[in-house]
């Protein structure tokens, strides 16, 4: 199976999660699609624009996987804020905390995951 880029649907959330600016995701599977096989439900490309963010959240039942493409940004995690960059792998387990900031001038790209645990 092959899905076309024109296939997955975009979305832009503004203040995600309570956080700042806009938060764009292109769909790699669509939410709630068979491919999770009810495994999960989220598989998206994400960006945040220079100084946009994801507000700090809790995942319960579920955890995320953020996998950092391109710009650099910091994550909570572990209780605290880590740098991340493109190459870098952020696990928000069941049960945690976590937040995704933009702290530099180009857009901050990542794949995001999200399983059921």
């Amino acid at each position: 199976m092959i899905r076309r880029a024109c296939q997955c649907p975009r979305t832009t959330e503004h203040c995600a999660k309570g956080g700042a600016g806009d938060f764009r995701c292109r769909e790699l599977l669509l939410k709630n699609s068979p491919e999770f096989s009810g495994s999960g439900r989220m598989f998206s490309e994400c960006v945040l624009p220079p100084g946009a963010s994801v507000g700090m959240h809790r995942h319960t039942g579920e955890l995320e996987v953020c996998a950092f493409l391109e710009g650099c940004g910091k994550v909570w995690s572990d209780g605290g804020w880590q740098p991340v960059g493109p190459g870098d792998v952020a696990i928000a387990f069941d049960g945690d905390t976590h937040s995704v900031v933009n702290t530099g001038d180009f857009p901050l790209r990542y794949i995001a995951l999200i399983l059921y645990a």
